[in-house]
């Protein structure tokens, strides 16, 4: 059978009898695929491409089953300034278990392969907070899937502006159950911007401050879209805004 080439993106890799790893990998063409590595102080370049949060070239033998043979490849990117900070790799570690646990295995899905490379990319660069990062992820992920629907005006009375999230739906105030969380209109208005973000240099003016985070993500998990069971923590420093343009001083401009 013909070796496939394929870029992806390790998910996870797990230990396989003594001196082997199984790598769950997004590819960029096929999606998913599970490859089984032996590893050798001849190939110890394999150390580092099949560690999570590694992009790179990969080459396969197509097994009978969904388990492949990885042949060879290359490492494209570690993301190193994502593993430097404790705050940056928790965010990655989440994204990279939204994406394992919600696709299944060898369904193509390029234009997912090329949000996360974006926004991993982002992260990676330090751009911005890692809670901005993380939270337009979220929104760009559901939108994705199809389990939200965000819009400016409630999607049952199409007459009131929505100010809440509820079963994958923007609802009004008078639509909306009464524990349902509600937002201001300036907090509806940056969640709506991060669900259709087309360019992440919108989000350069944008105030975003951990009580929204806290805010968005409890409504998020709370409505039970993620498969594990909380978000990336808060900072515990006593600023209540968070620095758009950097949570690293050093990295701002790469």
């Amino acid at each position: 059978m013909l070796e496939v080439h394929s870029e992806g993106i390790v998910l996870s890799a797990v230990p396989y009898r003594e001196r082997g790893r199984i790598v769950t990998v997004l590819t960029s063409g096929r999606g998913v695929v599970s490859l089984v590595v032996r590893l050798s102080t001849r190939r110890a370049h394999l150390i580092s491409l099949t560690t999570p949060l590694c992009r790179g070239a990969f080459i396969y033998k197509p097994g009978r089953t969904y388990l492949h043979s990885l042949i060879d490849g290359e490492v494209l990117n570690l993301y190193l300034n994502v593993r430097r900070s404790h705050l940056h790799l928790q965010v990655a570690g989440q994204m990279l278990n939204m994406v394992k646990q919600s696709q299944d295995a060898e369904h193509s899905s390029p234009s997912l392969y090329r949000l996360f490379v974006s926004f991993l990319k982002q992260l990676n660069l330090s751009s911005f907070h890692p809670h901005l990062i993380y939270s337009s992820f979220c929104m760009k992920w559901l939108k994705y899937e199809g389990l939200l629907s965000c819009s400016l005006y409630c999607n049952r009375c199409f007459h009131h502006l929505a100010s809440a999230l509820h079963l994958g739906e923007s609802l009004c105030v008078h639509c909306s159950p009464q524990e349902t969380s509600q937002f201001s209109k300036k907090e509806w208005e940056i969640i709506y911007l991060l669900y259709h973000l087309r360019s992440f240099s919108e989000l350069i003016p944008i105030s975003f401050s951990q009580e929204l985070y806290k805010k968005l993500t409890r409504c998020l998990y709370n409505e039970e879209y993620f498969p594990f069971p909380s978000p990336p923590p808060m900072e515990k420093s006593g600023s209540k805004m968070i620095d758009m343009k950097s949570s690293r001083g050093e990295m701002r401009g790469k």
